[in-house]
């Protein structure tokens, strides 16, 4: 019996990953904040002030786990349609990522999503060329 063994990379783990990395980044990042908040009460009654610089990483620590969920999404987006910005491609990958409930849709489902929008608007335009 043989396996069908799959190649996958680094980056197609994380994009299929995105949301549940993005939701874990920015726990850490909170944690974080609290921590930093006891850290500066505690700094301030002259008990040390490492519980703020543990905090401080903490937080550096969920934003960088964040951005990798939400630069792989990004990035691939920007891949699918290259005519989008930056900041409208971060916009929509945001707006993905931060989505919740029971009815939201998978990275994946997103994603055909995406590209069928983008290809109904070039179609739209193609037809608006034509009529004119």
């Amino acid at each position: 019996m043989a396996f069908n063994k799959t190649k996958t990379s680094p980056y197609s783990t994380i994009l299929r990953n995105c949301r549940p990395i993005y939701r874990l980044g920015m726990f850490v990042l909170k944690i974080g904040f609290v921590i930093v908040s006891v850290g500066l009460v505690m700094g301030f009654l002259g008990k040390g002030w490492m519980i703020l610089s543990i905090g401080v990483g903490c937080a550096v620590v969920g934003i960088i786990i964040g951005q990798a969920g939400e630069g792989s999404l990004a990035n691939q987006m920007k891949n699918l349609d290259s005519s989008l910005s930056a900041k409208q491609v971060h916009d929509l990958a945001v707006r993905h990522l931060r989505a919740t409930g029971d009815d939201v849709e998978d990275t994946e489902v997103f994603l055909g999503k995406f590209v069928g929008e983008m290809e109904w608007q070039e179609r739209q335009k193609k037809k608006q060329g034509r009529g004119s």
